[in-house]
């Protein structure tokens, strides 16, 4: 993304390199965004704490189907985090125009984050035999039963990245 925010930058008539350090700004930034920049940090723990568990309490071969089925379930967080980076903005921006628009601008990305997270969720499961087969082969298909179940928390990850925006 930061590629493709340097070329609408430069598109603009700006340069990067006209940037000038402000301290005081950074103080406030920093102390205004520490909460989310924690909220970051422990939400990676959260996601990992899962797989140090499991090897705890089974084995390694456990942890190693789980973690295919955990990382295969990412893989598409990229779409809507973009759409959601792009789209905020316009939200922030309709908030200027009145309530209403704000609020039917946010209805309409939670709701297209929702269905995103609903289409991937299905193809994941319906495809999901076929997907570890192919990527990781047969000594991982007892993890296509772990992907079917763990890829419908995507939908609530969407969801989560618009409110982690307009935080």
């Amino acid at each position: 993304y930061m590629v493709i925010y340097w070329f609408i930058y430069n598109q603009a008539g700006r340069k990067i390199f006209d940037w000038r350090f402000d301290k005081k700004i950074a103080k406030t930034m920093l102390l205004v965004s520490w909460p989310l920049m924690f909220t970051g940090d422990f939400a990676a723990i959260y996601s990992r704490i899962d797989q140090v568990m499991l090897g705890s309490l089974l084995n390694a071969r456990a942890v190693g189907i789980y973690s295919v089925s955990a990382i295969l379930s990412e893989y598409w967080y990229f779409v809507p985090l973009g759409i959601v980076s792009s789209l905020v903005p316009a939200i922030i921006n309709g908030k200027k125009s009145g309530e209403i628009t704000y609020k039917k601008r946010l209805k309409s990305l939670l709701g297209l984050v929702a269905l995103i997270g609903l289409a991937a969720a299905a193809f994941f499961t319906i495809f999901s035999d076929w997907i570890i087969q192919f990527f990781y082969g047969a000594n991982y298909s007892e993890a296509a039963n772990v992907l079917k179940i763990y890829i419908w928390g995507g939908i609530g990850m969407s969801l989560g990245f618009v409110v982690n925006q307009l935080l």
